[in-house]
């Protein structure tokens, strides 16, 4: 089922932020703010979602920092003693309660330990789908030897997909076969309900790169694990990608 994000519905917010204390100590990781926070897109450099997350400071005394989205356990810090912070990032997912999050997470991880199937998922919102391909390299030659290069515009991409898929690496790369499946949510104005996108750009391009950036970062140990895989592209109210992953028992 297509992950349906709206803009009338509120959602947990996740954003990641590098903290100095008074003491000069400095730490990295992400915050979450539980419920009642309609999906909106903040322009960098995220003057508006200060405001909320300045908010949330005062109105929190003991602020939990995650080294990933939903990490268990996280580090507790005293707002009295935050004397700055920078915003990295953010992103979405559906409201939990609290406990129910911690403990899930706790028994999905230990199960998966044990041997049995893992699967969790996850909307990376985007202000614009990136279009630019694993294929569009550009080739120069040297001493009489080709070389291939990646263009402007593939960095930029990897350099985004990196980012915004790091926070929901897992603990540790997944084993055996996997199942991965994406729905890319292109931007459109006056569409209230997703429509099929029968336009370039092609789903085998779309999913290389970002196949790519997920294996650098370790969800598995090669993308040869990756034995199903669904691609799918779409006119939607809200832009970004949609990521399920699920590890594979015997085939029936």
């Amino acid at each position: 089922m297509l992950f349906n994000i709206r803009i009338d519905k509120v959602y947990d917010l996740h954003v990641h932020v590098k903290i100095t204390m008074d003491d000069g100590v400095k730490l990295n990781g992400w915050i979450q703010m539980y419920g009642k926070h309609y999906f909106k897109w903040f322009e960098k450099p995220y003057h508006e979602l200060r405001s909320i997350v300045n908010e949330y400071f005062r109105n929190t005394y003991c602020i939990w920092l995650s080294r990933i989205i939903r990490d268990h356990p996280a580090t507790g810090i005293n707002q009295e003693y935050i004397a700055d912070y920078k915003i990295i990032g953010y992103t979405y997912s559906k409201p939990n309660d609290v406990c129910e999050i911690e403990l899930k997470q706790y028994s999905d991880y230990m199960q998966y330990k044990k041997g049995d199937r893992m699967q969790f998922e996850f909307f990376i919102p985007l202000e614009k789908v990136p279009t630019c391909t694993h294929q569009q390299k550009r080739v120069t030659v040297r001493n009489g030897t080709p070389r291939f290069y990646e263009s402007h515009d593939v960095k930029e991409t990897r350099a985004l997909f990196t980012s915004r898929l790091a926070p929901h690496r897992p603990e540790i790369p997944l084993e055996g076969p996997i199942r991965l499946v994406t729905k890319w949510c292109f931007g459109k104005q006056k569409c209230v309900a997703p429509e099929w996108k029968i336009t370039k750009p092609d789903t085998d391009n779309l999913i290389k790169l970002f196949k790519d950036c997920m294996t650098a970062l370790h969800y598995w140990h090669d993308d040869a694990q990756v034995c199903s895989e669904i691609t799918e592209k779409y006119w939607n109210p809200v832009t970004g990608i949609w990521v399920h992953i699920e590890t594979l028992g015997d085939v029936i």
